[in-house]
């Protein structure tokens, strides 16, 4: 899992790696984090399908040791730590209920969870979860068997028996399409060995992978490293991320920089009309007034423009004010800086902060910038009309008043990176492509360019039925991705 200095396979490889000096992203390279509550969390914790021994904090209404005990019990093997907020169920005034009552804790989640990993201390009570005694135990027990330490900001050594559960489940579900595949071939009289042969291919490696990561999990060492993670994958507890997408958009983006990314957004209560879609940020590494047809043209071909080496990205300078000198100079370039908002990003699909904003906006106000964000969010002089609907509005609204605007990634022309280019519909119908002999329709396109799904778990029959939903969703990318990007051995 951790960096050792010897080079380890990763379970989703960027398809194109940099050629540019960059380290290729890892898993271990990023943190998934989500807000959740205890009946959710079997639609939380099933992200450890497409995660797959990626870090994750997930943030409750109530501390860890009030959750269900035998919900939590494998989440050391997991990488799984967790911090809380307290709902608001009413407005400040108290003359309605507000949008959804986990709003400011959803909000204030990417703030609880870079402090969970950097510093614990800095959000106490919230980030100060105590970690149930079993779990300790059996991380002790297991670090101490593979001669690690416990890391100081949660447990994240493997505990075996889950590990290799995990793998085991890894087999049985990649298997179980590549049969499922090969048995629909053949009754439907399609003679195209070569393609069963191909599926029957895939699912092994998929499944040796599963195996890999459950063996390099139980050897982990904690290797402390300077930064806690490079990239926070924030979204919904049923939002997935396709990591070979992530990686392949990030590729150029240089982490130390402050982006909050995401294509998928909408006017908010406080947006300036008009003139909102200008009050957003483009990509550093591409150049302004083209980046949008530059960015697709190099996507399509298949090309990386050159981007800066790690550690020397001198920034576009791009931020609230700069925005707001630009599109309202004089009078209003205040107001728009202190109380309107940019674009809101969407939060059910998802969106991407580098560890650079975070640290800037720890920094922030002589370094109580996590403290200013939690009080933003909380805004007790905001009026009713003006209260924004639903946590992604409250976050945005306050990361554009502490100076971090959203970055647009750019175009792509098969929709938004997030939340379009995979959708549900085309992952139920990619196994019976196979079995007519072809891959799901522009799949090499799809695969290294779709970033996120939203489930929209609330419109299944039950959490159970949602967390089978996203294994089945993960079990099927990876194993187009396979076909697509074969394991060398």
């Amino acid at each position: 899992m951790f960096h050792n200095g010897e080079e380890e396979s990763d379970p989703d490889p960027d398809p194109a790696p940099s050629t540019n000096g960059r380290k290729p992203l890892r898993n271990d390279d990023f943190v998934y984090v989500a807000p959740t509550h205890a009946y959710r969390l079997p639609v939380a914790q099933a992200s450890r399908y497409w995660r797959k021994g990626m870090r994750a904090v997930f943030v409750t209404d109530v501390p860890s040791e009030s959750l269900p005990q035998e919900l939590l019990a494998n989440s050391a093997a997991h990488r799984e730590t967790w911090a809380w907020y307290p709902n608001f169920r009413h407005m400040p005034n108290g003359k309605r209920e507000h949008y959804t009552e986990g709003d400011r804790r959803a909000a204030l989640a990417p703030a609880l969870a870079y402090a969970m990993l950097a510093n614990p201390n800095l959000l106490a009570p919230y980030t100060n979860v105590p970690v149930p005694v079993h779990e300790l135990e059996a991380g002790a027990g297991n670090a101490s068997a593979a001669g690690a330490s416990p890391s100081s900001t949660g447990p994240s050594g493997a505990v075996a028996p889950a590990a290799m559960a995990r793998a085991k489940s890894g087999v049985r579900l990649s298997k179980l399409i590549a049969a499922r595949s090969a048995a629909a071939l053949s009754a439907m009289g399609v003679s195209t060995p070569s393609l069963v042969a191909a599926v029957e291919q895939a699912a092994d490696a998929v499944a040796a992978k599963s195996q890999e990561g459950a063996s390099k999990e139980q050897k982990a060492a904690v290797v402390p490293e300077k930064d806690p993670f490079q990239w926070m994958l924030l979204g919904d507890d049923d939002t997935l991320f396709f990591m070979r997408g992530v990686k392949a958009l990030l590729r150029d983006y240089d982490p130390q920089l402050p982006y909050f990314i995401s294509d998928s957004m909408y006017v908010g209560s406080r947006s300036p009309q008009p003139g909102v879609w200008e009050m957003r940020c483009y990509p550093c590494h591409l150049p302004w007034g083209r980046w949008r047809r530059a960015g697709s043209r190099r996507l399509m071909a298949g090309e990386k423009e050159p981007a800066p080496a790690p550690g020397q990205g001198c920034g576009c300078g791009c931020s609230t004010e700069a925005l707001c000198k630009k599109r309202f100079p004089g009078v209003n370039e205040t107001r728009c800086q202190t109380e309107w908002e940019g674009p809101v990003p969407y939060g059910g699909v998802g969106f991407i902060l580098s560890i650079g904003l975070l640290k800037k906006l720890a920094a922030v106000q002589n370094g109580d910038g996590l403290h200013a964000f939690e009080k933003c969010i909380n805004a007790p002089e905001e009026t009713c009309m003006s209260f924004p609907e639903g946590g992604d509005a409250y976050m945005a609204r306050c990361l554009w008043r502490l100076g971090f605007p959203v970055t647009d990634p750019g175009y792509t022309p098969f929709g938004r990176y997030f939340g379009e280019i995979l959708t549900p519909q085309l992952l139920y119908e990619a196994p019976r492509n196979l079995t007519q002999g072809v891959l799901p329709d522009k799949a090499m396109e799809r695969w290294s360019t779709a970033v996120t799904m939203h489930l929209s778990a609330r419109f299944l029959k039950s959490t159970k039925v949602a967390g089978l939903t996203i294994k089945y969703i993960s079990g099927v990318y990876d194993l187009v991705g396979e076909l697509l990007w074969p394991t060398h051995s």
